[in-house]
């Protein structure tokens, strides 16, 4: 894996010795978009690579990766108890272009919607957290001043049904939307609101 120009600056602004740890850990990132991980689920995945590293290492990449405005660390939150949950979290990378630059693909589709949902909510701007509700993920919990809304990002409509089933076991009175990235003449169900992603993106 090449990195970019601006993942070597990042290299040589941080005075990185041991490139390929870092690689590692962003090639990781990259392939595993919309999952839960943390440090140790990564240091011993790359070991079992052949990759040297440790989790000190892999934490001090995480948080030089996050500051760098690279990839966004979005934390599990507990809806019922109003706190966040200390394991794991999801990264997304900031530029999707990046993705393609760095690996030469393109991420899969689930995760491509969950990345895009993700930033045109960071870009109206919501604070954005992941949703867990009795130790299920619900969707996106996006925050803006005193507005609420549950947003999940859906590609066929097997999801859109664990996506609704999760969403009716919310206890509040907060907006609910499904992000579709098929078009479907249905625009409520229940109070959940549904939207066609082209649709939604232009708004």
């Amino acid at each position: 894996m090449t990195l970019p120009s601006v993942l070597r600056d990042v290299v040589y602004k941080s005075f990185i010795k041991d490139s390929a740890s870092l690689k590692g850990v962003i090639n990781f990132l990259l392939t595993n978009i919309g999952s839960f991980l943390n440090a140790s689920k990564i240091s011993n995945t790359l070991n079992d690579r052949g990759v040297v590293t440790s989790v000190p290492t892999v934490r001090r990449y995480l948080n030089l990766l996050e500051t760098s405005y690279l990839f966004d660390k979005v934390k599990k939150y507990d809806i019922e108890n109003h706190e966040y949950l200390k394991t794991n979290s999801k990264y997304f990378m900031v530029d999707s272009g990046l993705n393609r630059s760095t690996l030469g693909q393109v991420a899969d589709n689930i995760s491509s919607m969950e990345s895009i949902v993700y930033m045109e909510l960071k870009r109206r701007g919501y604070h954005v957290d992941v949703g867990y509700l009795d130790n299920r993920e619900i969707g996106f919990v996006a925050t803006r001043l005193d507005e609420t809304v549950y947003v999940r990002g859906v590609f066929d409509l097997s999801e859109a049904i664990d996506a609704t089933e999760g969403f009716n076991k919310i206890n509040d009175n907060c907006k609910k939307m499904l992000v579709s990235s098929y078009y479907q003449e249905t625009k409520q169900e229940n109070d959940i609101e549904i939207k066609y992603i082209v649709d939604w993106l232009l708004e």
